[in-house]
């Protein structure tokens, strides 16, 4: 599924330099206790577990009908990402749309309507905008939608490019096989018994500064899932849901000038 940039944010990234840096979508905001669906859930599939980074426990809603995933967020907060892992909207064919309450109890679209084109991990950035709400619209379904997480806060624009080197989402994808051989030798084929992405951002020269006011927070967090596209503007086909299976330490170059350069080792979903 494709990064969605939303109209409003477009306009305002075209002439920027920074339109295809890496956007981090880690900070979510929706808890067990906070988000609902507008239709009843399949049995054994609450619209709580939305709320859990884990992609094997899964939301399922009973009915196709048009639909509302919404996080009521209480106090206002500032959001510009709705992200879904494990969805099932490309194959219901499913239109979505993401809105928000300003608080005023009046919804107001802020991304799509979006078709995806497969159910791999689904990603709207949008202009900042603070907000006592966020739902995500479901319509068209031709069958239940269903997903393992939805997640909803403010997107972080990176403060630099990626480094060539290392395969960037979705193309390190890592396979460990059975190999299958019969004694006489025939090729019986392989059976695959993990199949996940690999992928490394490296970063030079952010400014020290910059990093502890906005990265320090997220290194720390950095093993936990969280939603990443690496060049949204020229790929935004290329989105995923990952984690980092080292923790990133930054190196400070106080001698060549108050900066840091970090890495980021990560795995990601398939699918």
């Amino acid at each position: 599924m494709p990064v969605v940039i939303s109209d409003a944010l477009a306009l305002t990234l075209e002439s920027a330099t920074d339109a295809d840096y890496p956007v981090l979508c880690w900070n979510n905001l929706i808890t067990s206790s906070n988000v609902a669906a507008s239709e009843t859930e399949a049995t054994g599939y609450p619209e709580s577990n939305l709320a859990n980074p884990s992609t094997v426990q899964l939301w399922k809603s009973s009915t196709s009908v048009t639909q509302y995933l919404t996080v009521t967020l209480g106090a206002a907060q500032t959001l510009s990402y709705l992200g879904a892992a494990r969805p099932n909207f490309a194959a219901a064919g499913a239109t979505l749309t993401v809105q928000i309450d300003p608080g005023t109890g009046i919804w107001e679209d802020v991304a799509g309507p979006q078709i995806p084109g497969d159910d791999s991990p689904l990603l709207f950035v949008f202009e900042e905008t603070t907000a006592t709400g966020i739902r995500l619209k479901i319509e068209n379904a031709t069958i239940a939608p269903q997903a393992a997480v939805l997640s909803v806060g403010q997107a972080l624009r990176m403060q630099r490019g990626i480094q060539p080197g290392g395969a960037p989402f979705p193309h390190g994808r890592t396979r460990e096989t059975v190999n299958g051989a019969a004694q006489n030798g025939d090729y019986l084929g392989d059976i695959t018994i993990r199949e996940h992405l690999t992928a490394k951002a490296m970063f030079k020269a952010i400014g020290a500064d910059w990093y502890r006011n906005n990265l320090m927070d997220f290194a720390e967090a950095a093993r936990e899932p969280f939603f990443f596209a690496w060049r949204p503007d020229s790929y935004p086909n290329e989105c995923a849901y990952c984690w980092c299976v080292s923790d990133p330490i930054p190196e400070f170059a106080y001698m060549s000038g108050d900066w840091v350069d970090l890495t980021l080792d990560m795995e990601g979903l398939t699918l």
